[in-house]
């Protein structure tokens, strides 16, 4: 069985989206003839953590960490910039804030976790000797993993080096918005492509990606998307829920902030009194205060149903039983090139999807082929009422509003994995 050796930094008992990636691919890797070794950190500063997914962490795996200094107390007024969510209402941050942020997008390159590169690749050195691997993956963002990649590919040319890239450097949503110097800016394209141009394969997580980075590459270039668990799928019937519920599951910043969206249900609610009192808004996640507050302009704070963080297994349940699902996108160039990893679980949960953004691109297209929803532009007033008034009819005659969600196994982490072992690991 062949050994890699796996370098991330999200993993359990982490939360949030970073970590299902690679926790679903190692878990499933055996089966595909690959065995799994893992370098994280030893004393990281997640963010968020949910212990529930240590149950997904296959027995006996061998772990190595290393201790890792983060300067994120340092940084925690910044907006949570060293956490990779950035709040774009920068007129509203404070004076000490905008400094804080400038100091980490301008000394701490590529992201706050950079420490941790000059110490991790002698580490890694020393386990790819001890346990005779030939093939190391990195996994960002954060892109520091990926220097750890290129620091070892430097020193060891026969090393086959794996930079899976679950969402791409200089075009994640939130780059423009860094209040960066030229040098550092200049700094962030060159890192991005030496990477790019030194390791023997990479993968991207959209199409759009895939082609953006292709002429960068000098090794192969594979897409692998993202994906659902079908072990993680609930056994039991899930009844939909007596509200007529809209739920979004996971970040959404200043970016993501579907203003139109609330316009229309604001609207709905002032003209129909049974929408009103039927309409239920769920938000799980970090969300941004611009989201709250145009939720209140609207007049929909009453029906706003929000927590914070919901194990995952919990999201699960809440995706199945779900009137409706919204998967909000970048309002960014690169905007429509982004999938948002959770609208796999989404096409699994076979409930209504809406995703406000783009009508076209890499989500659109999926969710298009799917027949798993409608995708809509941010300001298309028109036909986002028109797709909220459809499902709210259906769901007063009590029809049955479940999609068939067609050809989606392909999305499973199992199918998925098998592709990973077979078109990458072991060529």
């Amino acid at each position: 069985m062949k050994k890699v050796l796996v370098i991330s930094y999200y993993f359990p008992p982490a939360g949030g989206p970073g970590v299902q990636r690679w926790l679903k691919f190692v878990k499933y890797l055996r089966g595909e003839g690959v065995e799994p070794v893992m370098y994280i950190p030893e004393n990281a500063k997640y963010p968020m953590e949910d212990t529930s997914l240590l149950y997904d962490v296959p027995k006996d795996l061998k772990i190595y960490r290393g201790s890792i200094f983060e300067p994120n107390n340092f940084f925690s007024s910044a907006k949570n910039t060293s956490g990779g969510f950035i709040d774009t209402a920068v007129k509203k941050q404070s004076f000490k804030s905008k400094a804080l942020t400038w100091i980490r997008a301008n000394f701490f390159i590529p992201d706050a976790r950079c420490m941790w590169i000059r110490p991790s690749i002698r580490r890694v050195e020393k386990i790819i000797k001890d346990e005779g691997i030939n093939t190391i993956i990195t996994t960002g963002p954060p892109h520091s993993l990926h220097m750890i990649g290129l620091g070892v590919k430097k020193k060891h040319h026969d090393i086959q080096w794996i930079a899976d890239f679950r969402d791409p450097w200089t075009k994640i949503d939130y780059f423009h918005n860094l209040p960066l110097t030229r040098w550092a800016e200049k700094k962030h394209r060159n890192m991005e492509k030496e990477v790019l141009s030194t390791a023997d394969d990479v993968i991207t997580v959209t199409p759009s990606v895939a082609k953006d980075y292709m002429p960068m590459c000098h090794g192969r270039m594979h897409m692998i998307t993202n994906g659902y668990d079908t072990a993680d799928m609930p056994t039991e019937k899930i009844t939909p829920d007596a509200l007529f519920s809209i739920s979004h599951f996971g970040t959404i910043n200043a970016q993501r902030n579907p203003e139109t969206l609330w316009k229309v249900l604001g609207d709905m609610c002032r003209e129909n009194e049974v929408f009103s009192e039927k309409l239920s808004i769920q938000l799980s996640g970090s969300v941004s205060g611009e989201v709250f507050s145009h939720i209140e302009k609207n007049g929909l704070t009453p029906h706003l149903n929000y927590q914070k963080y919901l194990p995952h297994a919990e999201v699960i349940k809440k995706q199945h039983s779900s009137q409706m699902l919204l998967m909000l996108m970048y309002r960014a160039p690169e905007g429509a090139m982004f999938i948002v990893g959770k609208l796999f679980e989404y096409l699994a949960a076979c409930r209504p999807i809406l995703v406000v953004g783009y009508s076209k691109g890499d989500a659109a297209s999926i969710v298009e082929k799917t027949a798993s929803g409608t995708a809509v532009d941010f300001d298309d007033y028109k036909t986002l009422r028109a797709v909220v008034e459809k499902q709210f009819s259906l769901y007063l005659k009590g029809a049955d509003t479940s999609v068939k969600s067609y050809e989606i196994e392909q999305y499973s982490r199992k199918a998925l994995t098998h592709r990973l072992a077979q078109e990458v690991i072991l060529q």
